[in-house]
């Protein structure tokens, strides 16, 4: 046999072992793998998306590219899912259900306005210590807090302003928490969205949160170095200090935040803080 024939027996039998494979029910997933589809991703979609219901686990959507693509987050999935999926986390509240499901990135405020609506109109049942108020459903015994996911939302402010109405609230461990989270990310708008949210969060809470929520921060900018991000964070600080402190608490948090400098040895921030007014002791520029 010639090689040239030979040649063409091989590609005659890799063309007759695709169309097998059609056959057997095989199907690529990925760029070198075949393989058969499992029975929950052969289900029709509306047993497998009962199926996600019932789990109660987002996660699921993501155990395969299969599942993923027909459970997945993407604007094609009917927004009902969303609504059915939330209202399943609590089937007696549907504030409990919105509590469990706000840390879920698939909740937004337009879903849970649908369920506002859904509830005012009767569709879905409510329990009996909730209430419709300005056509928000609201527990008035219940004190819900808002996750940091939330912060980070382009319409954040509505957002959380809509679950204070429901006697949501944000924790000071959930400002702190997301304000280092936008300094990390390098993303100057993200990091002024962010400090305009906990500034406007903080102005109403107790002065010691101040210090709480903002020397975590200036300790992110220096390890950094970065002047551009200690100045957005000091703007922010300076400005709550100015309300909440006293001229000598603001000179020894500057002072602090100086040493910690000194100490990391981030000279573009010992400079900076001393051109804010940060007077340094003796121990502190023998250090340096």
């Amino acid at each position: 046999m010639s090689p040239i024939e030979k040649k063409r027996k091989h590609i005659n039998k890799h063309d007759e072992s695709k169309k097998k494979i059609r056959k057997q029910g095989l199907t690529t997933v990925g760029r070198k793998t075949d393989r058969k589809l499992t029975l929950l991703e052969r289900l029709p979609y509306e047993l497998l998306s009962r199926i996600f219901l019932l789990s109660k686990n987002d996660s699921l959507a993501a155990v395969s590219p299969v599942l993923w693509n027909r459970l997945g987050i993407k604007e094609k999935i009917p927004s009902y899912l969303y609504i059915d999926f939330t209202l399943c986390m609590n089937p007696k509240s549907v504030i409990l259900a919105i509590q469990r499901s706000l840390p879920r990135r698939y909740f937004t405020l337009q879903v849970l306005n649908r369920i506002d609506e859904l509830v005012a109109a009767g569709y879905v049942k409510k329990s009996q210590k909730e209430e419709i108020i300005n056509g928000k459903v609201i527990h008035p015994g219940h004190k819900g807090h808002i996750p940091r996911r939330i912060l980070f939302q382009p319409n954040a402010r509505r957002f959380i302003e809509d679950l204070k109405t429901r006697r949501f609230s944000l924790k000071t461990s959930t400002l702190t928490n997301g304000f280092l989270i936008s300094i990390k990310m390098k993303d100057s708008n993200r990091l002024m969205q962010i400090g305009h949210l906990v500034y406007q969060e903080v102005v109403s809470k107790e002065e010691n949160d101040v210090e709480t929520v903002f020397q975590p921060a200036f300790e992110q900018c220096i390890i950094k170095d970065s002047v551009e991000l200690l100045d957005t964070v000091y703007s922010f600080w300076f400005n709550l200090a100015q309300m909440r402190w006293s001229k000598f608490r603001i000179d020894g948090f500057l002072a602090q935040s100086l040493e910690y400098a000194v100490s990391r040895k981030a000279t573009n921030s010992v400079h900076y803080l001393i051109g804010k007014g940060a007077i340094p002791q003796l121990a502190t520029l023998l250090k340096f």
